[in-house]
């Protein structure tokens, strides 16, 4: 069976390779298709009538920080920024900094500033500071606390990052999801049980 193509970052200490991360959460109908294993026929023909080849990218299983220059990252790719879990089980594994590489090049505007936005959030759920490199949108450092401290959105050119590398384990870290979706669930709970109440009381 042939191996299915996969978003990969790499990193590269300039003599050899010394950890990869495959993306996590391919982009649904752009880099990932629902259920190509059981209609890939459909797919298949499609693409064929618009003239390019089908390929759906295998996601990636793990998430494990690479190590450079004695510096452990957690690296995820465009797309994996908008998905808290992929921060937190980076910065779990001991990613003391978050690297997000990133292509905003195939929309403008403020999907741009949206993306780069969500992605903000996960320096404030890991107090970790973020890294983000593009070939188009917005670089920047963001800090900890999820402010940006260096920035370039426009042209071309390089920033010279400024950062810390930080250690610890927040509460978001330990707890992840559950306890915002317990407090959800409970939401809901009282939120029949007033429906309830008035409907006997209307009896």
């Amino acid at each position: 069976m042939a191996q299915r193509p996969a978003n990969t970052a790499v990193a590269w200490n300039g003599s050899a390779v010394t950890g990869t991360f495959v993306k996590a959460h391919p982009v649904p109908f752009g880099e990932y298709f629902p259920l190509s294993s059981l209609i890939r026929p459909l797919y298949t023909s499609v693409f064929r009538l618009i003239g390019f080849p089908f390929e759906s990218q295998a996601p990636g299983q793990t998430y494990q920080p690479v190590v450079l220059t004695g510096e452990v990252y957690g690296v995820y790719i465009c797309y994996d920024s908008i998905f808290s879990q992929v921060a937190r089980h980076l910065a779990l594994q001991g990613a003391q900094v978050l690297v997000n590489v990133s292509n905003d090049g195939w929309y403008t505007g403020w999907g741009v500033w949206q993306h780069f936005d969500m992605g903000r959030v996960r320096a404030i759920e890991t107090r970790r500071w973020i890294l983000r490199s593009v070939n188009k949108g917005v670089a920047a450092v963001v800090n900890d606390l999820g402010e940006v401290v260096q920035k370039r959105s426009e042209g071309v050119g390089v920033l010279h990052a400024v950062y810390r590398q930080l250690d610890g384990c927040t509460l978001y870290m330990r707890v992840g999801d559950t306890l915002v979706l317990t407090l959800i669930l409970l939401l809901f709970s009282y939120a029949a049980w007033i429906d309830v109440r008035a409907r006997i009381t209307r009896l």
